[in-house]
């Protein structure tokens, strides 16, 4: 459950923080940035276009690297220490917007693909849409379930994690703000290092 939050709180935190600094586009959101741009592209605003089309791009070909490297290694921490470096890494200073949107998107693109299962449960931790949705069915699903009947343990957690993940992605952006006045530039090394305790908890060896 804890790694659930921390994980679900570290992309709201680098959603909101790419929102917030670098051109109003989300660094986890790939669904509002897919939204925005076929937007920019009705509009022929190209540089607009060009900055939601690398963001997607960056993701998508970090989730295929990611894959990659967790059939290769066997290990999902690797996969957050390459997430983590990635957010340090946007930390340098850089002419390009896109750029920096793009190491946000790979690092999001990493922790998303790291860790997909907790304790019974599959639950994404870079988005919230069917996470709200499956909460919403296995809320009425326990309101309607006859008292007599047992709960499996996948339908026993369904809901604290479900409501979990929700409720920290929407604390990690609220925290965004706090990040960017009380850190500035070093905003990112907090979900940076967030990330590598969840690694360092994970076992050495065939945790993907």
């Amino acid at each position: 459950m804890w790694r659930l939050g921390l994980l679900c709180g570290v992309a709201g935190y680098v959603d909101g923080w790419g929102y917030t600094q670098v051109g109003r586009v989300f660094a986890a959101n790939m669904t509002g940035n897919t939204v925005l741009f076929g937007i920019a592209l009705a509009e022929a605003d190209w540089r607009r276009g060009l900055t939601y089309g690398t963001t997607l791009l960056a993701f998508f070909l970090a989730g295929i690297a990611a894959s990659l490297v967790r059939r290769v290694f066997r290990r999902s921490d690797v996969v957050l220490y390459s997430a983590a470096a990635f957010l340090l890494v946007a930390l340098l200073p850089h002419e390009a917007p896109e750029l920096v949107l793009a190491l946000l998107a790979i690092a999001m693109g990493f922790q998303g693909a790291a860790l997909q299962r907790f304790g019974h449960v599959t639950i994404s931790t870079v988005v919230v849409t069917n996470t709200m949705l499956r909460l919403a069915e296995n809320v009425v699903g326990r309101i309607l379930r006859p008292a007599s009947a047992a709960l499996r343990p996948d339908e026993r957690e369904a809901v604290p994690m479900g409501a979990t993940a929700w409720v920290t992605y929407a604390v990690g952006g609220a925290t965004t703000i706090a990040g960017v006045v009380y850190l500035t530039r070093w905003a990112l090394v907090v979900p940076a290092l967030l990330l590598v305790i969840v690694a360092i908890t994970l076992p050495r060896t065939g945790n993907a």
